[in-house]
This record gives structure tokens, C-alpha cells and sequence, in this order.
């Protein structure tokens, strides 16, 4: 959330939904690159913002993926329904999307409960752990009613997490959510707000038991709503709601006896809805402001990308172009340079500097060696300097294993273009001929 010095601008939902459709609408690769260790390769350094680290970085990568609208979701904190614990009644004049120094919700409002239905909760009965589970069970619950349990807590329904999306953007911390009508939306039934819930903050005392000993009445700018008393022991338990109404921006309710029967002294709260109604916009009821983008590289994705490397950085590049110009159209690039040598012993190492001239601190031309394909004699470089010289010998600083350098032929990659949208330092990541490495990134708006 975004502060000014007078005001407050709020952002939830809709700067997710503008920064996912601006991810999805522009081209955007997820890239892995810097094969050469770290001082301390337990403990990288944090990437810094300066145009000089940027620029290391992208002469640092040697293979970006294309991400389509299928690698992004919004995402929520991971709240699984859990017995004992007490949840935190939704409120419309109570900020619940109150965030952490992390941007993470504080408040656990709403649940997961085993069947990935997400709930709102509308009262904890002032306070008291929950011991049943909110659950809609298809064909026996309105989706769109309250749920009362045995427990005294009120649940709302507001939407199932996708399976197609718990596949790749599930994990311990988050899930998936789907945009509902995307933004508040008064033609929606319950128009600018409807009354699920009605909670008793004062019993009162004396009045008859029964719900028809009392008369609820509620107020305020919208209508149709309707309530109940549920009156046991001779207070008012609970407030039951008959009719949900519409077109509320703000309710009050009175609980006053019948004619004719005594009792005085319950109070009660209403709860109105968001605009549209509960669950016509998960995203911003959930306050939702992160995404999640979930990526992965296969193999050697079909011989694209070296699999005999570790690598310790990862993250995306915006907007790239290619050497001629042009946007990428292909889904994957290999963005190192690929040199063939003469055979001869031994083998490049990767990560080393590799470089044509008497020495390294003379070299005419210098690269990083990122893998060396012994069967064709290919290595591939990132972060080159200078100019290449063929027939010259190339030479391994750390292995000393020198060849005559044969061809050359650059990457079609524009290195340096596009924007880093993201960049991460981690502890090498070893690739493998058989294996998939999968990615999730969670970025906070």
C-alpha cells in the first residue's frame, strides 16, 4: 500500500491486476545466468541496484525462457483452517488488509479449509477458538448465504482455488487466487453492498425466549434487508439475517421487544459487504498484492541449455530485443556465445575466464567460460570483452588448457536490452541432464 502525506492510496487489487496485465502484455523472459562463484558461494551478496551491477548482470546470462500469461497468478498468504486457532472477524469499518513490515497480511480473516474452498470469516463469536470447519458441499449450500456453526463462528464463501493453478503456484506460503468481475462492481445483485452478518455485542437481559419475541430492525441507505433474534436464557444470542438486501453503504440494526413483552439493553453490528458483494472480487478482498510467477527449465531444454553447470542468478527480463532489432520470437534463447576450438587434452572449466594475448591482464579478448561440450569441442561464453581473434589460441586461466579458436558465432540476443525486472543472487544451482528446476518468485506490488 502507497501513502501520500494527507491521504492514503489504496492499492490492493487493482495495482495487481494492472502490474499482472502489464507482465503478461509485455514480453517477458525468466533468464538463469553467472556460473563463476561467489567470494562465499554459501552466502551471496545482495543484488545491488546500480546501473553498473545491472549490466554485470546481464552479461552474466546465458539462457532466458519466454513466460506467457499461463507462469503468472495472483497469490494470497496461505491460511489453512486449523482447530483451535481464532480467526479475525471481517469488518467493513475495521481494516483487516492491515499489512507487516514484509507487505504480508496481518489479520487471518479468511481460511483455506482441506477441500481448497476459501472462506471469509464474519464472526468469531466474540472471540472464541474455531472447532468446525466451514465447508460448502454442493447442491445443500448457497454460495452466496452465511454460514452459522455449531461453534458460533459465521463464515461467507468466496472461492475455490483452481486446480489447474495449485499445480504451479501452490506452495507452504501462498496460494493461488482468480480474478473474480476484476473490479467492485455496483450492477452485481447486492449493488453497493449487501448484509451477511449481524453480530450481538451487548445480550441485554429479560426479554422473552423465542424469535418472534423481538423485532430487529435495520437501518441505513440500502434495502430489503431483513433479521431475527434468536433470544435464549432471556438475552439475545445471536442475530440471525432473513434477507440479504442491497444497496447498503453503511446499516445500523435496534433490537427492540414486541409489544407487549419486556426486554432491553442488545446491541448489535452489522457487516456489509464490499461493493458487488463478498466474493465478486477475491483479489482485492483478499488484499492481494503480490503475484506469483512460476517458470521452469527442462533438461537441456532440447540442447539449448547446458546441464553440466551450476548457476547463481536468476530472474526476468522485460521487453528485450534481439541483435536486429526485433522483439524475440522464439520461446527459448541461449544467450552465451558458442566458440569452437581444435582438440587437444583437457577441458575449460566453467566459470573461468578464458582470454586470447600473452596473459590475462593483456588479453586483446576475455569471457567467461559458462560450459565446454568436450564431444564438439563448443565452449560457451558470457561476458565477453574485446574483440575475438580466429587462429589465435584461447586460453583457460584457471584450468591453462589452451586451443586455437576456430568459430565463432554470437548469440542473436541483444545482451543488456530490455528492462531486469527482477533479479536474484542464490547459492549455486546445479543443473542436471535429467532434471527440471522450477521456479517461483514472489513479487509484491
Amino acid at each position: 500500500m502507497a501513502n501520500t502525506v494527507n491521504g492514503l492510496l489504496t492499492t490492493y487489487g487493482s495495482v495487481v491486476q494492472v502490474q499482472l496485465n502489464y507482465l503478461k502484455q509485455s514480453s517477458s523472459f525468466f533468464f538463469i545466468g553467472k556460473v563463476d562463484a561467489w567470494p562465499d558461494d554459501l552466502n551471496p551478496e545482495s543484488p545491488s541496484q546500480t546501473q553498473s551491477y545491472i549490466k554485470k548482470a546481464f552479461k552474466n546470462v546465458f539462457a532466458a525462457k519466454a513466460l506467457s500469461s499461463a507462469n503468472f497468478s495472483p497469490v494470497v498468504p496461505r491460511i489453512d483452517w486449523i482447530k483451535g486457532n481464532v480467526y479475525v472477524p471481517y469488518s467493513d469499518y475495521t481494516d483487516v488488509l492491515a499489512v507487516d513490515s514484509n507487505g504480508v497480511i496481518i489479520s487471518q480473516f479468511y481460511v483455506r479449509n482441506n477441500y481448497d474452498q476459501i472462506f471469509k470469516c464474519l464472526s468469531n463469536n466474540k472471540g472464541v477458538p474455531s472447532t468446525v470447519q466451514p465447508l460448502l458441499q454442493a447442491g445443500t449450500t448457497d454460495v452466496t448465504q452465511t454460514l452459522y456453526l455449531a461453534d458460533g463462528y459465521k463464515w461467507i464463501y468466496v472461492t475455490t482455488i483452481d486446480k489447474g493453478l495449485k499445480k504451479d503456484f501452490f506452495d507452504n506460503n501462498w496460494m493461488p487466487i482468480s480474478f473474480g468481475s476484476s473490479t467492485p462492481n455496483p450492477l452485481l445483485p447486492a449493488k453497493m453492498g449487501s448484509i451477511n452478518a449481524i453480530n450481538v455485542t451487548n445480550s441485554g437481559n429479560n426479554y422473552s425466549n423465542g424469535y418472534s419475541t423481538t423485532t430487529v430492525t435495520i437501518g441505513g441507505d440500502g434495502t430489503g434487508a431483513t433479521a431475527q433474534a434468536n433470544v435464549f436464557n432471556n438475552i439475545v444470542q445471536d442475530v440471525l439475517v432473513t434477507n440479504t438486501g442491497n444497496n447498503y453503504t453503511y446499516a445500523t440494526v435496534t433490537i427492540a421487544p414486541v409489544s407487549g413483552l419486556s426486554g432491553s439493553g442488545a446491541t448489535a453490528n452489522v457487516i456489509v459487504s464490499p461493493v458487488g458483494g463478498h466474493a465478486s472480487d477475491p483479489v482485492s478482498e483478499l488484499g492481494c498484492n503480490h503475484v506469483m510467477i512460476s517458470a521452469e527449465f527442462d533438461e537441456s531444454e532440447s540442447g539449448n541449455v547446458p546441464t553440466n553447470i551450476s548457476y547463481r542468478q536468476l530472474g526476468i527480463i522485460t521487453n528485450p530485443i534481439l541483435k536486429t532489432g526485433i522483439a524475440p520470437t522464439s520461446t527459448l534463447y541461449n544467450t552465451s556465445d558458442l566458440a569452437t576450438v581444435s582438440y587437444g587434452l583437457g577441458t575449460f572449466t566453467s566459470g573461468e575466464t578464458v582470454f586470447q594475448g600473452s596473459t590475462l591482464s593483456s588479453a586483446t579478448f576475455k569471457a567467461t567460460c559458462c560450459s565446454f561440450d568436450t564431444s564438439n569441442n563448443i565452449i560457451s561464453l558470457i561476458n565477453t570483452q574485446g574483440t575475438y581473434t580466429l587462429g589465435s589460441s584461447l586460453t583457460g586461466n584457471s584450468s591453462g588448457i589452451s586451443r586455437v579458436l576456430l568459430t565463432y558465432s554470437p548469440t542473436s540476443w541483444s545482451v543488456g536490452s530490455g528492462y531486469m525486472s527482477y533479479l536474484e543472487n542464490r547459492i549455486p544451482v546445479q543443473r542436471s541432464a535429467n532434471g527440471n528446476e522450477q521456479f517461483r518468485l514472489v513479487l509484491r506490488f
